[in-house]
């Protein structure tokens, strides 16, 4: 880094000190996605379309058709082989563990990782390392906002809820509506908004994607 000009150094002993370089902003351009991440056709399609310009994407929200021909447990998004594939790449060496038991037994980093990466996916700033710390030795970070600091901790309390309940958790409305309360503890304009279903029409920023409004259908 040194020698590719992003990092500066003072040497003094014991005492060196490393110093981030500033470098000039340059506008951000969508990728193509990694050659290395095999995707099918369909998935490059969509990478494609969800990189372009909010201007140059069209409007869209649910289809109510798809939603109200769902049956659960009858119907699947998903074909044999997907479900299959996915259950194999989901394997642990000990598959007899009961549920919770593995995730229980990698805890401590699973909480740091899945904090970390689920919270940057709604543009939380913390670096994996800040997230550590926090999570870790309850440090948070000085150049951070609060609102990030409990972005981070909420997802920590959702994971520890998933993990330690294991037995009892599934898709019912308790599930869904525990985690929504400890996802959005303490980040909602309206405190008693958490853990219940929403009765009022919202956005998302960054996106085309208009969610349900009718509270019928929330």
């Amino acid at each position: 880094m040194i020698e590719q000009h992003e990092v500066s150094v003072t040497k003094a002993g014991r005492s060196t000190r490393y110093f981030l370089i500033k470098q000039p902003s340059t506008p951000v351009i969508a990728k193509s996605p990694d050659i290395s991440i095999p995707l099918s056709e369909a998935s490059k399609a969509i990478f494609s379309q969800v990189s372009k310009p909010m201007e140059q994407r069209s409007p869209a929200g649910d289809h109510l058709e798809f939603l109200e021909n769902y049956i659960p447990n009858t119907d699947s998004y998903l074909t044999a082989d997907d479900k299959k594939l996915l259950a194999d790449m989901g394997k642990t060496a000990q598959p007899d563990y009961p549920a919770g038991a593995y995730a229980r037994k990698i805890l401590s980093r699973l909480l740091i990782d899945l904090s970390w990466n689920s919270s940057r996916l709604e543009g939380n700033t913390y670096s994996l390392l800040d997230t550590e710390r926090l999570i870790a030795a309850g440090i948070a970070a000085d150049d951070k906002s609060a609102t990030d600091t409990q972005m981070i901790l909420n997802h920590k309390d959702a994971i520890e809820f998933i993990v330690n309940g294991a037995e009892d958790t599934d898709f019912n409305r308790y599930t869904i509506l525990s985690l929504h309360a400890l996802l959005s503890d303490n980040l909602l304009p309206d405190p008693t908004a958490s853990g219940r279903l929403r009765n009022h029409p919202v956005g998302i920023n960054n996106s085309v994607f208009t969610p349900l409004a009718n509270r019928g259908n929330v």
